[in-house]
């Protein structure tokens, strides 16, 4: 009740009560008769003294009272959190605070005499008015005294979930209802939230353990791209691997793309700026709009499929990450710092399990030289057998016939007596330089004179066997930086090679080509048969020959003597008929470790 419908109340009150006081004074002073009129009129000014007294010590006091209960009343339910809705008994609004005003949307003079059952959803109407004339007819109804869970419409039309209590109250023989509401949209957010967050660390156990367990590395990647994009509820996700030329990446798993497109789409780091930030900045990158980023040129395939936000993270290996993962959503989407997190707690998943493969392909690796390594020593075993058993086979028949005759060795056969023991010396020094290599002792050192001892020292097996012998030295002497022994054992090894291949006569050439990124090039050429096709991929492998006396390491010893200088060995065929050995070796040597 308002203050001035109160005040009026009181005067009417107060004035009622002053006649019937006159009136019964008035009897009394005077009973009716002539003087009666005496009596009223001396009743009145009495009362009419008395009023004004009665005003002070009774009204008034009673009026501040309750001006001032109704300002505390007014004032706890603005301040209140929760929204307070008072209606009559035909479920019209007749209060509506200032919290229901921000729960609904609505001000307080929009809905004040409308029905209270506009706040909530039509199927929850019906609901409510049947609830209303059950309460009306029994005095029972399932909205009152409990607090109950449902959905409120606001003005925009958006569904918000609230806990809702009813009270009502009897007042002069009609009902007044009270209800409280409670915004639960941040509350159900963070319960939401926190479910999220479990099935989101439940994900990542479970592909910690698929990581430990599945051996295609591929197939657990396509696997946690689906995982991904479940956990965070997006339309895609994708797995991108840094290639080894840096600027360069490649799907190696995705969820919710065209596989056709998938397959052709690669990422530049430097160009495509948006997709790959993170790998850039090695931080997580978010974009709220691929359309409208400035700058935006990477491949069609967000494009494509709608997507208009994303999210990457690094996934980390090293001094070197592997690559970056990403998740995409075709909706507007604002990524919190909990996906975040999860995001890169997925990603250090991957790390894992590409570790994990690469200690297994190391380990194959290691296992496999570990083979080849017994192989090679069964090899060199069998080899070295096999070249000095028959050199002292023959040797010792030798021996054995000049013991058994009365003269002594002939000199032809102490000749091939020789012969057989530097075969042998030739042969161990094969071996030893392959199993056991030197390192090079670098001094400055004159290539063309270092050719000339080379050719003076086939000279005479080249006369034997009617090979000529070219060489033309260039106007000024040819310094590097290498060891001279070692290099002179390649050019050895590469002239005796190319004798073999001319046992009936030719022309064995050396020459110096044009240099290249400052490295010395000397060629080997021969004009025999060449080297067959089958041969030459398998001519510089340990212990793999073409000859029935080699020992199929001479060209391996030279390209390792080669590589340890800073330089290399190949070998072609002649468009022109022969084989051609070329040395490339720099002129100041490697830069010291």
């Amino acid at each position: 009740m308002s203050p001035i419908r109160m005040t009026l109340t009181v005067l009417l009150s107060v004035f009622a009560a002053e006649f019937s006081v006159m009136a019964l004074l008035g009897f009394l002073i005077h009973p009716i008769g002539p003087q009666w009129g005496e009596g009223l009129l001396d009743s009145s000014l009495l009362i009419l003294f008395l009023a004004p007294l009665l005003w002070c010590l009774i009204a008034r006091p009673l009026r501040r009272d309750a001006t001032v209960e109704q300002a505390k009343t007014a004032a706890i339910v603005g301040a209140a959190t929760d929204g307070v809705i008072a209606a009559d008994e035909r479920g019209r609004i007749e209060l509506f605070n200032p919290a229901a005003e921000s729960i609904f949307g609505y001000c307080a003079a929009e809905v004040l005499g409308r029905e209270a059952t506009m706040l909530v959803p039509d199927e929850t109407r019906l609901q409510f008015a049947e609830a209303g004339q059950e309460f009306l007819a029994t005095g029972e109804s399932p909205f009152i005294g409990r607090t109950t869970e449902l959905l409120a419409l606001t003005s925009s039309g958006r569904r918000v979930p609230v806990a809702f209590s009813l009270t009502a109250v009897r007042v002069n023989r009609r009902w007044k209802f009270t209800g409280l509401v409670r915004d639960l949209t941040a509350s159900k957010h963070a319960e939401t939230k926190r479910q999220s967050r479990a099935l989101q660390q439940a994900a990542v156990v479970r592909q910690g353990q698929r990581a430990l367990a599945c051996d295609d590395l591929g197939l657990l990647l396509k696997e946690m791209a689906e995982c991904v994009s479940q956990a965070l509820e997006v339309n895609s996700c994708l797995i991108l691997e840094l290639l080894p030329d840096g600027e360069t990446l490649l799907p190696r798993g995705g969820y919710g793309w065209s596989p056709a497109l998938l397959e052709k789409t690669s990422w530049n780091v430097t160009r495509d700026s948006s997709s790959v930030g993170s790998l850039l900045a090695e931080l997580p990158v978010a974009v709220e709009n691929f359309c409208v980023e400035a700058g935006y040129d990477g491949p069609d395939l967000l494009l494509y499929h709608g997507i208009t936000s994303g999210l990457t993270v690094l996934i980390p290996h090293g001094e070197r990450p592997f690559g970056v993962l990403g998740v995409y959503s075709k909706s507007p989407r604002v990524f919190d710092e909990d996906e975040v997190h999860f995001l890169d707690e997925i990603a250090f998943v991957i790390t894992l399990a590409v570790q994990r493969k690469e200690a297994e392909i190391r380990r194959h690796e290691q296992e496999t030289m570990r083979a080849e390594h017994l192989a090679t020593v069964a090899q060199m075993a069998t080899g070295v057998a096999h070249e000095l058993r028959n050199p002292l086979t023959a040797v010792k028949m030798l021996v054995q016939t000049a013991q058994e005759g009365s003269a002594g060795l002939q000199a032809e056969d102490l000749g091939y007596v020789v012969d057989e023991i530097r075969r042998m010396e030739r042969s161990l020094q094969c071996y030893l330089g392959f199993a056991r290599p030197q390192k090079p002792e670098r001094r400055e050192s004159d290539l063309v004179e270092l050719i000339r001892r080379t050719l003076s020292l086939i000279h005479p097996r080249a006369v034997q066997q009617q090979v000529t012998l070219e060489f033309a030295p260039p106007g000024t002497s040819v310094v590097a930086d290498i060891d001279p022994e070692q290099i002179q054992q390649v050019l050895i090894n590469l002239t005796f090679n190319a004798l073999d291949m001319m046992p009936r006569g030719g022309t064995l050439k050396i020459e110096f080509a044009p240099p290249l990124n400052g490295n010395i090039s000397l060629r080997v050429l021969d004009n025999g048969p060449g080297i067959a096709p089958q041969v030459l991929g398998r001519l510089f492998r340990p212990f793999f020959t073409s000859k029935e006396t080699g020992t199929g390491l001479g060209l391996v010893v030279s390209r390792r003597i080669a590589e340890e200088h800073g330089g290399t060995l190949t070998a072609e065929n002649r468009p022109e008929g022969g084989a051609c050995f070329e040395l490339r070796i720099p002129e100041t040597g490697p830069s010291p470790a």
